[in-house]
């Protein structure tokens, strides 16, 4: 399946090469994607315990 597909993009001159790129490129969007998913979700948390600190303080005053 996999190289009846290969040769379908090769014979419209879709080079191995470029496969193999597209698909590391693919990997990486991903990875990214992952990475700031969890950056958003650490930054979230971060602004939450912040400004749970500032009630407090505020309150303190």
């Amino acid at each position: 399946m996999e190289s009846a597909l290969i040769n379908a993009l090769a014979s419209w001159g879709v080079s191995p090469q470029f496969l193999v790129l597209a698909a590391l490129m693919m990997m990486n969007m991903r990875s990214q994607n992952k990475i700031n998913r969890e950056l958003t979700t650490a930054f979230r948390e971060m602004r939450e315990r912040v400004l749970v600190v500032e009630t407090k303080q505020q309150r303190l005053e």
